[in-house]
């Protein structure tokens, strides 16, 4: 699933237009992972996010309304793929994380049994800022989808590879609904200064870190 550099370790890309693109950012992170895989992150700027802000926008543009039974058949496909490379997923999780795998079936379950309904839409671009609270993340990524919004997904670096990997099941997903943005803080900022509608976190803390940073968009904090 990763490009490869010159220089070990590995370079993750950004997930963007359906596919990967190696980010041409000079700066770089190390992470390692329960597989005992070390990889690049590479450190996104503004640059690299008004690239999928300006993206997700021409998506919601050309896409104003995908059909229900559409969406629902997609999500199905993620869902089993999810079920079917359990392991693969699970080796590409922080080396020091410490989760019952149980979790992992009740996630899948969860998306399955979720319920959406057919006309609530809002058609919004949407920056998503995860943690390893995956039950919520899948419920709400779920729900904002049948919603018709686009979604970039700015994972914690240590859970780079995990989501990428994710990305790579949306690959029948309307071309730019979902996208991940790898790096830190200017990631943060780039997509504030590129006017995506409201950012959606799980941490709290970083909510009002964010919050206090004087960010332009709102900062919504969830935990379903």
């Amino acid at each position: 699933m990763e490009y490869f550099t010159p220089h070990n370790p590995n370079a993750l890309p950004l997930w963007h237009h359906g596919r990967m693109f190696l980010s041409p950012t000079l700066n770089w992170a190390e992470i390692h992972t329960q597989n005992k895989s070390t990889y690049r992150v590479p450190l996104s700027t503004k640059t690299e996010a008004q690239a999928l802000v300006d993206a997700a926008k021409k998506a919601l543009t050309q896409n104003k309304e995908i059909p229900f039974l559409e969406k629902n058949a997609l999500f199905q496909q993620v869902t089993q793929e999810l079920k079917r490379y359990q392991s693969h997923f699970w080796g590409l999780l922080p080396q020091d994380f410490e989760c019952e795998k149980g979790e992992w079936e009740s996630v899948c379950n969860d998306l399955e049994n979720i319920k959406e309904d057919e006309n609530s839409l809002q058609n919004q671009v949407l920056a998503l800022l995860p943690t390893s609270n995956f039950k919520a993340f899948f419920k709400l990524w779920k729900s904002l989808f049948f919603k018709n919004n686009a979604v970039i997904v700015k994972p914690p670096l240590s859970f780079s590879a995990f989501f990428l990997a994710l990305a790579e099941l949306t690959h029948n997903f309307p071309q730019d609904f979902f996208q991940v943005l790898l790096g830190a803080e200017d990631a943060l900022k780039g997509l504030d200064y590129s006017r995506v509608d409201a950012f959606y976190t799980a941490d709290f803390a970083l909510k009002k870190r964010l919050d206090e940073n004087h960010f332009q968009q709102s900062v919504i904090f969830y935990d379903l």
